[in-house]
């Protein structure tokens, strides 16, 4: 980001605010799909993964207590779903800067003996 300045460059600090806003929330990230957009922009949609939720179960029961469920009534999708979470856009400088952020995590975690990088003419952590 450059801030624009019409005198010579000196150092300053600026500070910067980091407000949640009322649509913050954690989001767990199984993987991600995405695509470079009309606009050039790159668009980076993150989704969960789980079993599919059955519709409906049937459970015996014996004198009011809960026993075993009959599996071959359940209903529902067979599978595994992917929930779409967010879609985040982001412009090259932005990609670019992401791509180096994720770099250097991975830096770090090698020196914390958290993975081990794996080279093979180019870098990989696996």
């Amino acid at each position: 980001m450059n801030i624009p300045d019409s005198k010579p460059s000196k150092t300053s600090e600026i500070e910067f605010h980091l407000i949640k806003s009322s649509l913050f929330r954690t989001i767990h990230c199984d993987g991600f799909i995405g695509s470079t957009g009309p606009d050039g922009k790159i668009h980076l949609a993150i989704f969960s993964e789980r079993f599919a939720i059955p519709k409906k179960m049937v459970v015996r029961a014996n004198d009011g207590e809960l026993g075993d469920e009959i599996e071959e009534k359940r209903e529902g999708k067979s599978g595994i779903v992917r929930d779409v979470e967010a879609n985040v856009v982001l412009d090259l400088d932005t990609a670019i800067s992401l791509y180096e952020w994720i770099h250097n995590r991975l830096e770090e975690a090698v020196q914390e003996n958290l993975i081990e990088k794996i080279e093979d003419g180019e870098e990989k952590y696996g």
